[in-house]
């Protein structure tokens, strides 16, 4: 048994649905007392009941894509990688820190009360640590498509093409599955954000207002879904760029140049078998999860003007 394997009973849907349980009521209780003013005692309990709901999601999210780690691990045979998982969580650990250091020292508005400021760093502290497996799937599928592209540039290194198909298809399913679960986060993290901003106002009567400003709060949903689009591009043009070298590999162009009918054929089969009939923009169209950080600050920004 390794450090990242669970008892089978745990992957039981109804046994893992329970993991959320504790971390959303504890996210509950964490702003459950009213920090403020009396008369925003129910803003409050509103706020308690987010937070509590944003661990859950976080949290779902981190325990859903640890099963993923593991399955991924498992295709660097016989070829380990170029730093095993342990190390990644703590380079991972690293950049967590050099993000939490600055919020952790940041002025939380002087309006809200010591406690709250407090708990913020704890929300922020949790949904770092929540987003680890997923920065880890991300990484794992790099790291095996820059493997794989070594193994395809020749035919005696190519092994059962059968079995590299599937492996490629297999990774952008993992890829897909760690982009969407990070912009979930993500969205997730634009309304906390958000929820701030908003109980700050609250507390200073809306004297606030002006330093958070709409092209401010708009601005972090853009900067977030760049920042993700920064991840999902390179991604996809690694794996299409390993998925066309196989497709290169296994139907080299004969040496006359005048490939048959059966040749063309079964290219054109190995090539939809994989995707790569379909074009960069209607990939990008499909995955609409790209532009959800951007589109979720724009909803929240929409419904406070809402009478």
């Amino acid at each position: 048994m390794t450090w990242l394997s669970v008892p089978p009973w745990a992957t039981s849907p109804a046994a893992s649905s329970l993991l959320v349980v504790p971390p959303a009521v504890g996210g509950f209780w964490l702003f459950k007392t009213s920090y403020g003013r009396d008369d925003l005692a129910d803003v409050y309990l509103v706020w308690s009941i987010w937070v509590g709901i944003a661990f859950a999601i976080w949290i779902a999210i981190g325990a859903s894509l640890l099963g993923t780690v593991r399955q991924l691990r498992g295709l660097f045979t016989p070829d380990p990688p170029a730093i095993p998982v342990p190390g990644l969580f703590g380079i991972y650990l690293v950049y967590a820190a050099v993000i939490a250091i600055p919020l952790w020292g940041a002025e939380v508005p002087p309006a809200l009360s010591t406690d709250f400021k407090v708990g913020v760093r704890v929300v922020v502290a949790v949904g770092l640590a929540a987003a680890a497996p997923t920065v880890i799937t991300i990484w794992l599928v790099a790291e095996r498509l820059r493997q794989l592209r070594r193994l395809l540039r020749r035919a005696d290194t190519l092994g059962s093409p059968g079995i590299r198909i599937d492996e490629l298809r297999g990774l952008w399913r993992y890829a897909l599955a760690a982009l969407a679960a990070l912009s979930g986060a993500l969205c997730v993290a634009v309304v906390t954000i958000d929820g701030v901003s908003a109980l700050a106002v609250a507390e200073d009567k809306g004297e606030l207002s002006e330093a958070f400003p709409l092209w401010m709060r708009l601005l972090v949903g853009l900067f977030l879904t760049i920042a993700f689009a920064l991840v999902y591009v390179p991604m996809f043009l690694s794996w299409r760029g390993c998925a066309h070298q196989l497709v290169d590999t296994v139907y080299t162009t004969p040496t006359t140049g005048m490939p048959d009918e059966s040749w063309i054929q079964g290219r054109a089969q190995l090539t939809g078998l994989l995707g790569l009939d379909v074009g960069l923009m209607k990939r990008l169209s499909d995955a609409f999860v790209v532009v959800a950080p951007l589109v979720v600050s724009l909803f929240t920004l929409l419904a406070k003007n809402v009478p």
